[in-house]
């Protein structure tokens, strides 16, 4: 039920069963937390929660503020899944993320910033061989 959320906008699912649907095409075992409470919840299932909830609402853009802080390794993957499967719903994402690593695996275009300045903008396997930028992102 939660997941139905109360936006209703152009674009938004018409149902609560089109939410689902486009909820569970992102996160199939999100299911299994509807009946769980948010304590005896895993921190990677908590941000799939924080995640699922936030699409239930069609936004128009997604914001994600370091997704991947924290996670095991097979969970990331998971994560990199979920955002291939939003970006091929056509929603644009916007992710702030501090592994350069990761990020390249998932982002069309990238911006690199240090102490508030950007050092690098474009094509994000560029950045990554770009012996300055990575010099200057390693500290």
């Amino acid at each position: 039920q939660w997941l139905a959320g109360s936006a209703r906008r152009s674009g938004a699912p018409s149902s609560a069963d089109e939410v689902q649907e486009r909820i569970s095409a992102i996160f199939p075992e999100v299911r299994a937390f509807t009946q769980r409470r948010g304590l005896n919840l895993s921190g990677g299932q908590k941000k799939i929660v924080s995640i699922a909830r936030a699409m239930s609402l069609a936004p128009s853009v997604l914001l994600l503020d370091e997704p991947f802080e924290g996670l095991a390794p097979v969970v990331v993957n998971r994560f990199i899944e979920a955002v291939t499967t939003i970006k091929a719903m056509g929603i644009p994402l916007l992710i702030a993320e501090s592994n350069l690593r990761t990020a390249t695996r998932i982002a069309d275009r990238l911006y690199a910033i240090d102490r508030g300045e950007i050092v690098f903008q474009g094509d994000p396997r560029s950045a990554l061989e770009n012996e300055e930028v990575m010099k200057t992102l390693r500290g």
